[in-house]
């Protein structure tokens, strides 16, 4: 019994304390109740192995026998990584919207005429377009304008001409046109030699029209080479024989009273550009004559490109000062410079 004591001891002693009196009592125990139940042949000294701390083991013969470390491991534990957050877009300032700069106005360009602001006399505001020396090319525009404004037009043609474009005469006729007569040649030293002689250049007109329109399709109007006063026939004392005659052949006689002296160049005495220039000579013939009492015709040529070019742009100015277009066949009056 004796040692069984001294071996408790030795085992305590040996043992690391565990600082409770239940440790020294379950080891009592342990050693003690072999020795009862008269097992003397060893004594057990029982392996306690706690977080890898070696304790002694069996005695056999006296010699102690190596006991095992046995190692109590356990998992460890996973820290939960934390989900990451996706951080927010930093938030943009709107971007603010940049005013145009408006561009300078820029100062308008002088002209080189006068602009008259009158509007038409409500009593004589009837224009009468006219055209001399066709047909031509350009006429086939001339009557595309005038179509698409309602506008009937006169066209005072040369007898060679008709021959030279007869489809332009047929479409003048078969569109409501007027094909009035600007002799046949206008060859002033021909028409003007005598009275007769201008006679005679009308009839062949009339007879070029019957035989390229296939009837008597032209008009009994009649506007004279350079007007019914012009430099080769003004002074003569035949002079009023020329218009007598016309009239006794059942013709009405027309000169003009505005227009935009395409044919005559010698009026462009600031030299302007040749479109300025058919301007200015519009604008100024309509502040002279705009608002008389007088027929307001209207020449100008459909063989000047210049001239078709400002047409639609000139009755659009008539237009808006309140002027209306008509029919020179529906005039029965006629106008000369002459009287």
């Amino acid at each position: 019994m004796n040692r069984i004591f001294v071996r408790l001891r030795q085992v305590v002693s040996r043992r690391p304390c565990f600082g409770t009196g239940l440790h020294s009592a379950f080891l009592f125990v342990l050693l003690f109740i072999p020795m009862l139940f008269g097992c003397t042949s060893c004594s057990v000294m029982p392996v306690y192995v706690a977080e890898g701390i070696e304790t002694p083991g069996v005695t056999v013969g006296g010699v102690p026998t190596a006991t095992p470390i046995v190692s109590a491991t356990s998992t460890p534990k996973t820290t939960p990584q934390p989900t990451p957050t996706a951080s927010p877009l930093p938030t943009l300032a709107p971007t603010p919207t940049l005013e145009p700069t408006p561009a300078p106005t820029p100062a308008p360009t002088p002209t080189p005429y006068d602009i008259p602001t009158f509007t038409a006399n409500p009593n004589n505001n009837v224009v009468y377009l006219t055209f001399d020396d066709g047909p031509v090319g350009g006429t086939n525009r001339v009557l595309d304008i005038l179509n698409s404004y309602g506008i009937k037009g006169t066209f005072f043609t040369v007898g060679q001409a008709i021959r030279h474009n007869p489809n332009i005469a047929r479409r003048i006729v078969a569109e409501g046109h007027n094909l009035a007569c600007h002799t046949n040649t206008h060859d002033f030293n021909k028409i003007y030699s005598s009275p007769e002689a201008f006679a005679a250049d009308v009839t062949a007109w009339r007879q070029t029209v019957i035989n390229v329109i296939g009837y008597d399709a032209g008009a009994y109007m009649i506007r004279f080479p350079g007007g019914s006063v012009n430099g080769t026939l003004s002074g003569r004392p035949d002079h009023g024989e020329y218009l007598s005659l016309m009239r006794t052949s059942g013709y009405r006689i027309y000169d003009w009273l505005l227009g935009n002296n395409d044919k005559w160049p010698g009026g462009n005495t600031d030299n302007l550009p040749f479109e300025d220039y058919l301007v200015q000579s519009y604008y100024k013939t309509l502040t002279a004559f705009g608002r008389t009492n007088y027929p307001l015709i209207f020449l100008m040529h459909d063989s000047v490109d210049e001239s078709v070019d400002m047409l639609a742009w000139m009755i659009e100015d008539l237009l808006a000062r309140g002027y209306v277009f008509g029919d020179l066949n529906a005039l029965t009056q006629e106008y000369t410079f002459y009287g």
